[in-house]
C-alpha cells in the first residue's frame, strides 16, 4: 500500500462503527521513536479526543516509553509511572482522554500477539481506565523507511475489530509502505 507522507491516516472498521484519525505528525514521532529503538520493541500511550458521536477518534499526541519499561527484541513492558497524573491533568486542561496504546514489533509483521490481544482485552475490562474501547496500534518493520501498520479497537466485553486504513483526501509526497 502507498502511504502518503505528509497526509493525515484514516482507520476505520467493515462496519463503520469505529474510526481513528492520525495526524502525520504523531504518526512520524511514532516512527521516529521506533527507527531510534535499536531493533527493542518501543511503545507508549495515545491521547486525543472523540467526535461528538463517540465514532471518531481523532489522535493528539503521544507518550514516550519511560525509563522504567521494558524494552527487549520481542518484547515491550510499558511502566505506568505518571501516566495517570498525567491523563488527569490533560482531561481537565484539555478535555483529552487515553485513547489506547502504541508499540513497535521491531524487524517483524505489525500483526498482534497472543500478550498483545490479552492485554489490550484487560485494558478494556479495567474501569478505573475509563476507556471501553481501547485502541491498539501496532507498527512493525524497520521504519522510518520500510513499515506496516495494524490498528485495532477492543470494545469491553466483545472481541476485538481491526480497522482498516483508507485513502486521505490531502498528498503531498509518497513514501512506501507496507
Amino acid at each position: 500500500m502507498r502511504i502518503t507522507s505528509g497526509a493525515d491516516l484514516v482507520f476505520i472498521s467493515e462496519d463503520k462503527k469505529f474510526c481513528l484519525l492520525l495526524p502525520w505528525q504523531t504518526m512520524t514521532e511514532m516512527l521516529s521513536l521506533c527507527a531510534k529503538s535499536f531493533g527493542r520493541e518501543t511503545g507508549g500511550t495515545f491521547y486525543g479526543v472523540y467526535t461528538e458521536d463517540g465514532i471518531k477518534a481523532i489522535a493528539h499526541g503521544i507518550t514516550k516509553p519511560s525509563c522504567l519499561s521494558l524494552r527487549l527484541p520481542s518484547l515491550f513492558i510499558r511502566r505506568t509511572g505518571c501516566l495517570t497524573r498525567f491523563f488527569r491533568r490533560l482531561w481537565r486542561e484539555k478535555n483529552q482522554y487515553y485513547l489506547g496504546e502504541w508499540h513497535f514489533h521491531p524487524q517483524a509483521s505489525s500483526r498482534p500477539s497472543n500478550m498483545d490481544l490479552e492485554q489490550m482485552k484487560k485494558l478494556a475490562a479495567y474501569e478505573k481506565l475509563h476507556c471501553p474501547e481501547p485502541i491498539m496500534l501496532i507498527i512493525g518493520r524497520t521504519p522510518p523507511t520500510d513499515w506496516e501498520i495494524s490498528v485495532f479497537v477492543f470494545p469491553r466485553g466483545q472481541n476485538e475489530c481491526e480497522l482498516f486504513q483508507i485513502q486521505s483526501s490531502e498528498r503531498r509526497e509518497n513514501t512506501t509502505a507496507r
